[in-house]
């Protein structure tokens, strides 16, 4: 599966490496979501909403996971 993680602090860098031993792979923030299979975003950090916002969710398949963590 490929996909995007926002990293907020070090759990996300555990967290990409490990899903990175299982086969996944993850791809730079600005590739266009409609090849994306997820994307990780932190809870506790406030996103950019300028960049990430319904337009840029409604990009995604519909079988896409799109994940928050806190």
């Amino acid at each position: 599966m490929d996909g995007i993680i926002i990293k907020d602090d070090a759990r996300y860098h555990h967290t990409e490496a490990y899903l990175q031993s299982k086969g996944h792979a993850f791809h730079c923030l600005n590739t266009n979501p409609c090849e994306l299979n997820f994307a990780i975003f932190p809870f506790k950090e406030k996103v950019d909403e300028s960049s990430y916002n319904d337009e840029y969710f409604m990009r995604f398949s519909k079988s896409a996971y799109i994940c928050a963590f806190s």
